[in-house]
């Protein structure tokens, strides 16, 4: 996941509220989470899909933190969204291992 990566809430997720936090019941796993306020601000970010640039920047300008504290802590915390499949992946940059789409001709 990198600042190019568009991500959402992933369908299945049932989430409110509780004062300034969240809380999140993964259905299909059955299982429920909590997110403390910056979570909880992070959470309603990712209702519509949203590039991790654009969450980045949301971080920087909501928190008193450093540009490379933000980017660790953000990717850190949507890779562990990922993981637990609250959130997913809906474009990601396709990888420069992947073969070139040119139109280049050889002899």
């Amino acid at each position: 996941m990198d600042f190019e990566t568009i991500v959402r809430i992933a369908p299945g997720q049932l989430s409110t509220s509780i004062g300034d936090e969240a809380v999140i019941l993964n259905l299909d796993r059955g299982a429920y989470y909590g997110l403390n306020v910056s979570g909880a601000g992070l959470w309603r970010k990712l209702e519509e899909s949203v590039h991790v640039a654009e969450l980045h920047q949301w971080m920087l300008s909501t928190y008193d933190v450093t540009p490379e504290v933000a980017r660790r802590d953000l990717l850190a915390h949507l890779n562990k969204l990922a993981e637990l499949g609250l959130i997913e992946v809906v474009q990601a940059k396709p990888s420069s291992s992947a073969p070139s789409s040119s139109s280049e001709r050889r002899p």
